[in-house]
């Protein structure tokens, strides 16, 4: 009998020492600490008092578990807010634009277009002053507008027929009406012509060209 309190007080204390050094790999410290202490205390409890001292451990594991979660929730939510703002602007479909004089208002003539490139040198527009006010015109006289002069439908580059009054594509006659914001107004194309935001500076009477409404043709973004 002594042999065998002997074996089983020997392999008590082996079991004690495992659980004091193996404990579950992907807990945290916190965690490991709990565990190694809480497991090894119960050994000479009653049923009974192991059977409330087993309720206790589980609600303060779950306890340590949860807040160990939460923790790392709230540490990878602030990684991603942080990247977020970087990985949006490299992402856009829409970047941001470089501001650029394309002209003085005063040197402007009615109905007369004036060719530039924006927002880079491979893509063509011409700015016009109407000689009156229309829809998003800009100036003194709010009849300054600007377009993208590749059609919309192939790219083909547009022509402006003074007569007319629009923007005409010879490839395959499409055309636009300047005065109604670039409409399409026939032919093959179903956009309108790509719109440049234009600003007025009235201390220097300058031009400026800030941003495109609608997509330039043959781009996923207008900023390359």
């Amino acid at each position: 009998m002594a042999d065998a309190a002997t074996t089983d007080s020997s392999a008590k204390t082996g079991l004690d020492a495992c659980c004091k050094t193996r404990e579950p790999a992907w807990l945290t410290f916190n965690q490991q600490v709990y565990y190694k202490k809480n497991l090894t205390s119960f050994s000479g409890a009653s049923p009974e008092e192991k059977k409330m001292n087993d309720s206790l451990s589980r609600r303060d594991f779950l306890k340590l578990s949860g807040g160990a979660a939460a923790g790392a929730t709230v540490a990878v939510t602030g990684i991603g807010a942080a990247e977020a703002a970087t990985v949006a602007d490299a992402g856009r479909a829409t970047l941001p634009y470089k501001p650029q004089v394309i002209a003085k208002a005063a040197s402007l003539q009615i109905n007369h277009p004036t060719a530039f490139n924006f927002p880079d040198t491979s893509s063509p527009c011409a700015v016009i002053k109407m000689g009156a006010p229309v829809p998003g015109g800009i100036g003194p006289d709010d009849d300054i507008v600007a377009y993208s002069t590749l059609c919309t439908h192939m790219g083909c580059p547009v022509g402006y027929d003074a007569n007319a009054r629009t923007f005409k594509c010879p490839c395959h006659f499409t055309m636009f009406d300047p005065e109604k914001t670039g409409q399409m107004i026939c032919g093959q194309a179903t956009e309108n012509l790509p719109r440049i935001v234009l600003e007025y500076n009235g201390k220097d009477g300058t031009v400026v060209a800030v941003g495109v409404e609608g997509l330039i043709y043959g781009r996923q973004s207008n900023r390359l």
